[in-house]
């Protein structure tokens, strides 16, 4: 293999990488932003709002809104991890990929 394929596999890699990091980021952003509606929701008015599962559990009434599954997502700990997990993984990519290419 030549210097210039070489050189151009890896610019292909890094710029792979960090749409994929750019992805990863901004689902991250999009999973704070719902987390702190939810906080000040809940902040505001506590007994306002339920969660879907519990919908049975109490009767219906005007007095509570159900919290949107977009919302409810952001509470998904494994979602959560997995996300912080790839951001990890790809930062770490990223750094490997330029330390290569600069060489």
């Amino acid at each position: 293999m030549d210097f210039q394929r070489v050189n151009t596999r890896l610019t292909e890699q890094l710029q792979h990488v960090q749409k994929e990091l750019a992805r990863n980021l901004a689902e991250a952003d999009s999973l704070g932003d719902a987390l702190i509606a939810l906080g000040s929701r809940l902040k505001i008015d506590p007994w306002k709002w339920s969660v879907d599962w519990v919908e049975n559990a109490f009767p219906e009434g005007e007095w509570t809104e159900q919290i949107e599954p977009e919302v409810l997502a952001a509470l998904d700990s494994h979602r959560i991890a997995r996300l912080l997990d790839d951001i990890h993984v790809l930062r770490r990519r990223e750094a490997q990929l330029k330390r290569l290419s600069a060489s």
